[in-house]
């Protein structure tokens, strides 16, 4: 059976706590440091389509408050996916507007179970909501986490948002398969998967994001 690698890079380890790994991102002064090794921004159907916004779902970051909105592209109301659009405002503004053509999930949905998106009603317990997992960083910043739809032969897109006080920004996109999270008060981590393998046929590739200084991480496993 075709196996199909999605994501492979060159990463440069630091070695911090007796782990070697990645920044993916850094904060300075609430304001948000990007890495693009970390980010391919989804191109189907990017930008061409008209959508709609449901409900604002509100985040609290320190004193702050965010408003996150998920939609639909215009008349895609059958297309993959539970949703298509991604927004992040603070006080009526527009920070971030992610969009992908390939379908986002909600956390709680069952009508997708089994087979096809069982990978992300597994993780329903550490949701916030139906649309992402909260995990905090620090007194004043969060990682929001969303999961793709997985499309045709391809594995689906992990993405991570982050929000501070100040800043809020699209630091992970990835095509990544999550095999599991552990999330406590004081502990997150997971197990993301790059490639796609057939039963008997193939080695995962595996890695593993996790939280360390106020910042997530990423190593190979």
């Amino acid at each position: 059976m075709k196996r199909i690698l999605i994501f492979t890079a060159l990463l440069f380890p630091f070695l911090v706590c007796g782990q070697t790994g990645t920044q993916i991102f850094s904060i300075s002064n609430v304001n948000i440091t990007v890495d693009n090794l970390f980010i391919d921004l989804p191109t189907n159907y990017w930008g061409t389509a008209g959508h709609s916004l449901g409900n604002p779902i509100p985040v609290s970051i320190g004193n702050q408050s965010y408003t996150i909105k998920t939609g639909r592209f215009t008349g895609w109301d059958n297309e993959p996916g539970d949703y298509d659009v991604i927004e992040i405002s603070k006080n009526g503004q527009q920070l971030v507007l992610f969009k992908d053509g390939e379908g986002i999930v909600k956390y709680n949905n069952s009508m997708y179970m089994p087979p096809n998106y069982a990978f992300a009603n597994r993780f329903v317990s550490y949701a916030e909501n139906d649309y992402f997992i909260s995990v905090p960083l620090s007194a004043t910043s969060k990682a929001l986490i969303f999961m793709g739809k997985p499309y045709g032969t391809d594995l689906p897109r992990l993405i991570i948002f982050v929000l501070t006080e100040t800043d809020a920004k699209l630091v992970f996109c990835k095509r990544m398969y999550v095999e599991s999270i552990t999330k406590t008060v004081n502990d997150f981590s997971m197990v993301v998967q790059s490639n796609l393998t057939s039963v008997g046929d193939g080695v995962p590739e595996l890695h593993t994001i996790w939280l360390q200084n106020q910042d997530l991480w990423f190593k190979n496993n």
